[in-house]
């Protein structure tokens, strides 16, 4: 006789049907339908997930999961806005870098072939998607 198991919905990982994790499930609002655990509607909504980022990895932790209490454990710290989570020896967190366009033009840079290709580009003022033939500002901010 062989473990039937299922997709656990929050994790994305196999569980065991019937075991501690599928019985949680079904107890927080879920039902076993054709082999998949799928949310009742009369459910309460989930709560948010909060994440924290790892500044030796440059990656981002759940907090509460498996790995995020191994760390917390073994001394990692939180800095003051509980964002970023760094290890014992260093006394104050390195800013991480951020590869993240901040202007239209850097955003231009980066896009504007791929934009060309969809026929759209960016508004100047607001960013959204236009059609290329509108010029460079959305109807909004046109005048």
């Amino acid at each position: 006789m062989s473990i039937q198991t299922t997709i656990n919905p929050k994790t994305g990982r196999n569980i065991r049907i019937g075991g501690i994790s599928f019985c949680q499930l079904i107890y927080e609002g879920y039902d076993f339908i054709n082999g998949s655990l799928v949310r009742r509607e009369t459910a309460p909504p989930l709560e948010p997930r909060i994440f924290v980022h790892n500044v030796a990895t440059d990656r981002s932790i759940l907090v509460g999961g498996r790995q995020y209490n191994s760390y917390i454990r073994n001394g990692w710290r939180l800095d003051e806005d509980e964002s970023l989570l760094y290890p014992p020896d260093i006394d104050r967190p390195r800013p991480v870098p951020r590869n993240n366009p901040t202007t239209y033009e850097e955003i231009m840079a980066i896009h504007r072939e791929r934009l060309t290709n969809l026929n759209i580009t960016l508004c100047r003022e607001c960013l959204c998607a236009i059609k290329i033939e509108e010029g460079e500002y959305c109807e909004e901010h046109k005048y």
